[in-house]
């Protein structure tokens, strides 16, 4: 009895095991170095495939470096909203005054993050647009100092299915001469810079999935004399109201959307042209409609505004 039971447990342990390795293999599939269709990150380290079937992206990184869902969002610059990182390992680092090198991903569906999505956020520069496997991103770059430590961010931003996706790839150093001399060296950053930047090239968005419209209502003015320079205390506010959508030559209201506190609204839409209406009172404010148009498998960011009648 005891011989049966302990190869039952056995036989348990097994499939246990077995299902672990199951759902791993759903999030990242291991390649030989033979693989002729992965990517070669760093020269005599297999790569991986890791795939977010909730984000729709997938990416190549080294097999020695470790996935993270879980850090610090303050490596995201817009989106504040980890998903994913690529955490590349301290053994590459050893002796050097490299202290962490990583790929951070965040994604952020909520209308102001979308809306501020490709713009420049405090201490960035902007540098260009890039193609990262057919989809455009905003290219910034930002360096932070602070306690002898340098935070040197390349930072991409794309808007896709309806969210703020957001790429950044971060090295983390400590100024050499506050370490004794000889204590370590300067690190490779033209080799480091590299690595991470083939690991965010092989950036693959995986679903199309949804279209529609992500908006903003505000209200202005909000002061009654404008000054200048503006105040930014006299800045339009966001406006809560319903915000009604009709197709382009159409008056029939197709939906109706409520926008919130911070004045954004989102509509699941299939592709075509709308004419956007947010709600005015009586007799004021008046807001103004706007034409959209939506394209398959994307989402349009509407900007609306509402005249207060102050003056």
């Amino acid at each position: 009895m005891r011989f049966v039971l302990k190869h039952w447990i056995i036989f348990l342990e097994v499939l246990l095991i077995a299902a672990v390795v199951s759902v791993a293999v759903d999030t990242v599939t291991e390649h030989s170095l033979e693989d002729n269709n992965q990517p070669v990150i760093v020269q005599g380290v297999k790569s991986a495939l890791y795939t977010n079937t909730e984000y729709g992206f997938s990416l190549w990184y080294p097999r020695n470096a470790a996935i993270e869902q879980s850090f610090s969002s303050g490596y995201l610059p817009e989106t504040a909203a980890p998903v994913a990182a690529v955490v590349l390992p301290s053994d590459m680092m050893k002796g050097t005054n490299l202290s962490e090198a990583g790929v951070f991903i965040g994604v952020n569906p909520a209308p102001v993050a979308v809306g501020n999505c490709l713009v420049t956020v405090q201490g960035e520069t902007a540098s260009s647009t890039v193609q990262i496997n057919g989809t455009t991103f905003s290219e910034f770059h930002s360096l932070g100092v602070g306690a002898g430590n340098y935070y040197d961010l390349t930072t991409w931003r794309t808007i896709k299915h309806g969210s703020c996706y957001e790429i950044v790839a971060l090295l983390h150093s400590g100024n050499i001469h506050n370490y004794p001399d000889g204590a370590v060296k300067e690190f490779d950053q033209a080799a480091f810079s590299a690595t991470l930047r083939s690991i965010v090239d092989s950036f693959t968005f995986t679903s199309q999935t949804g279209s529609g419209i992500i908006g903003v209502v505000t209200i202005s003015p909000t002061c009654p004399v404008e000054k200048m320079p503006p105040d930014p205390n006299c800045a339009p506010k966001p406006y809560k109201t319903d915000v009604v959508i009709s197709r382009a030559g159409d008056p029939a209201p197709l939906a109706t959307e409520k926008s919130d506190a911070d004045g954004a609204f989102k509509a699941d839409l299939a592709a075509g042209t709308y004419l956007v209406t947010p709600a005015s009172g009586t007799p004021l404010p008046r807001c103004t409609s706007k034409e959209f148009t939506v394209t398959a498998d994307q989402f349009t960011y509407a900007t609306l505004s509402c005249d207060s009648g102050i003056r």
